[in-house]
């Protein structure tokens, strides 16, 4: 008995979410959409990796807490975290750092820049076809990144954005080139 009123609930949350969601969105029609005060943005996303000159693929996701000094610029702590896949090794990155964006006029394009601390640990290396040695490499390094990308809002206070970004990673011996796109969600 109890497991045939979980459908019915279930469905019935999901109405009310989608009822408050739409009329939170009529509502909106006249809303703000402004880019001041503090936002929250998460993002995911894929690419390409280079290190001394060997290509790789790689995944992306990143995180940020700022604000809006404008209308137009914003400031945000901006964590980006990356895993690349090599022949022979793979390596995990965390690069946490300031960032900065100037949207042009109303129009939601942007250009960033950001710099930081990049973290960086090897995985794992493959040594041949039949052993596998584990790997236990931590470097540090430094990073600076551009990206330039769309950001539009689909409610009074949320935002959905589409970049293409570019970071260079300075870390002794080998310096490192990550070039992708990206989706974010902000709540601003």
């Amino acid at each position: 008995m109890k497991s045939s009123r979980v459908i019915p609930m279930a469905l019935a949350f999901a109405a009310g979410f989608a009822a408050l969601t739409f009329a939170g969105e009529a509502g909106a029609l006249d809303g703000a959409k402004d880019r001041r005060g503090a936002f929250a943005g998460v993002g995911v996303g894929g690419g390409g990796a280079f290190e001394d000159g060997e290509p790789a693929g790689a995944l992306m996701w990143d995180a940020q807490l700022g604000g809006g000094a404008t209308s137009n610029l914003t400031l945000a702590l901006d964590v980006d975290f990356s895993l690349q896949w090599y022949e022979h090794h793979r390596n995990f990155m965390i690069t946490p750092g300031p960032e900065v964006c100037y949207f042009f006029g109303d129009t939601g394009l942007y250009a960033g820049l950001g710099i930081g601390v990049a973290l960086k640990t090897r995985v794992f290396e493959v040594r041949d076809a039949v052993t596998v040695e584990d790997v236990r490499k931590f470097d540090a390094g430094f990073d600076a990144g551009a990206a330039f990308g769309w950001e539009f809002f689909v409610s009074s206070n949320v935002a959905l954005g589409l970049s293409l970004h570019a970071d260079y990673v300075v870390i002794r011996p080998e310096n490192l080139l990550l070039a992708g796109f990206s989706m974010t969600l902000k709540y601003y």
